[in-house]
């Protein structure tokens, strides 16, 4: 029986998974990831997006631009960072979601309606 990986190659990390972290002067804290946000891409980045979120003193931004692949592992990421923001009354927005990742976020409800994150799309 032939399975097939939603993913096209079958390499567990074409690329390695990073989180660089910037700083700016006005409180805001930008996350740039890069990779796959899958189980073992989440268990690289986790820290580093916790770490960052806790830091930010108004608001924190995830550019998703260099994301590849998200499965459920990311979205729980995404979703329990928004939710530290929240919690520490922060701006959150997610910035160039490529369009799986906007589809999984639609699916899963996730949507700026529910939680009040921006969601702003990468240009195709």
């Amino acid at each position: 029986m032939k399975t097939e990986s939603l993913r096209p190659d079958l390499s567990p990390h074409p690329e390695q998974t990073t989180a660089v972290v910037h700083h700016f002067v006005d409180g805001e804290v930008v996350v740039v990831l890069t990779g796959d946000l899958d189980c073992a891409g989440v268990e690289l980045v986790e820290n580093e997006v916790r770490w960052a979120v806790a830091q930010a003193d108004e608001s924190v931004t995830i550019d998703c631009s260099g994301v590849g692949f998200v499965d459920s592992s990311g979205l729980r990421l995404l979703v329990q960072a928004e939710s530290m923001a929240a919690c520490r009354r922060e701006h959150f927005q997610l910035r160039a979601c490529r369009p799986q990742l906007r589809s999984l976020l639609r699916i899963a409800g996730l949507d700026e309606s529910m939680y009040g994150t921006e969601v702003d799309a990468q240009p195709e």
